[in-house]
């Protein structure tokens, strides 16, 4: 169910950058909600991306605060920005050197992202915590990217070469060479021309060429699980995810900010959201373990 609506949602995006109406007519969504009614019956539950909580976080900063290794540097810092600011995956590997600004008065980096997932083109501004500031200037000062006027269009995280000493350079192929819905209009047989239109047109999110790649991403994730010390669950019930991915920083964000009192409004607007319902879905395990009965056992089973 989650490809067909990932589908739908691509075609409604290429129809919408080519001024064509809403093709989710009422028979379309109805059939959408059938397959879902449908899911439910057999108990199909999409696999949830493993959170990575504030604990882990602090885990890996005391494993990894000594590390002179750049991969170290780089992976924790991706992971703590991506935890700070609930950033997607392809927002986390979009960021560039020149969109952080240093703030001496408050010794932290501001933040300026560009939005995805969304028709608007204003950007995000996230003010990172003087801590996460520090080890993003550790990570700059070590690649030597401090002079903004020269690196300033350098993406901040970069693959590592095998020495771990410094980033590939920029013909690796470890970088993204570019990804766009257009593989899919191509292997749909869509014309030359109307490539050509949406690419001259579309609003549709593409990643830049030269990035992180996503796998690269989820591999350094994937890492510093193990440097964690954490173990893969066999018995969880999708099998989807084994160790942190791209999306672990926004369900762990998200099940923070509710567990520490912020409102599901703060929680939306913090993760840029469009709807509270996805916040639901992130903190449904922590609301089931919360629920009255569950916590008055926990407290009054005798141990034998």
């Amino acid at each position: 169910m989650a490809t067909i609506s990932h589908f739908i949602a691509c075609l409604s995006s290429v129809n919408s950058s080519l001024g064509f109406p809403d093709f989710r007519n009422v028979l379309i969504k109805a059939l959408v909600q059938v397959w879902r009614a449908r899911e439910n019956e057999k108990k199909i539950v999409t696999g949830q991306a493993l959170p990575f909580l504030i604990s882990d976080l602090n885990i890996l900063r005391r494993s990894l605060h000594k590390s002179d290794d750049l991969r170290d540097i780089r992976d924790l810092a991706m992971i703590w920005v991506g935890f700070e600011t609930l950033l997607r995956n392809v927002e986390i590997r979009r960021i560039k050197t020149g969109d952080l600004k240093w703030q001496n008065d408050t010794s932290c980096y501001l933040l300026d992202v560009m939005r995805t997932k969304t028709s608007l083109s204003s950007n995000l501004t996230f003010q990172l915590s003087p801590q996460c500031s520090q080890h993003v200037r550790r990570l700059i000062e070590t690649v030597e990217y401090t002079d903004t006027e020269t690196f300033g269009h350098r993406f901040l995280f970069q693959p590592v070469n095998i020495h771990t000493n410094r980033y590939f350079p920029s013909t690796s192929s470890k970088l993204s060479r570019g990804k766009s819905i257009d593989r899919m209009l191509v292997k749909a047989g869509f014309s030359e021309g109307l490539l050509t239109q949406l690419q001259n047109e579309s609003k549709v999110s593409r990643e830049d060429v030269g990035m992180l790649s996503s796998n690269s991403l989820n591999q350094a994730f994937a890492r510093l699980w193990g440097i964690a010390g954490k173990v893969s669950d066999s018995n969880r019930q999708s099998g989807r995810y084994r160790t942190w991915t791209g999306h672990s920083v926004r369900v762990g964000g998200a099940i923070e900010l509710f567990k520490a009192g912020y409102s599901l409004e703060k929680i939306t607007e913090m993760g840029n959201w469009s709807d509270p319902k996805m916040v639901f879905r992130y903190i449904r395990g922590y609301l089931a373990s919360e629920k009255a009965m569950v916590s008055f056992m926990r407290n009054h089973l005798d141990d034998i």
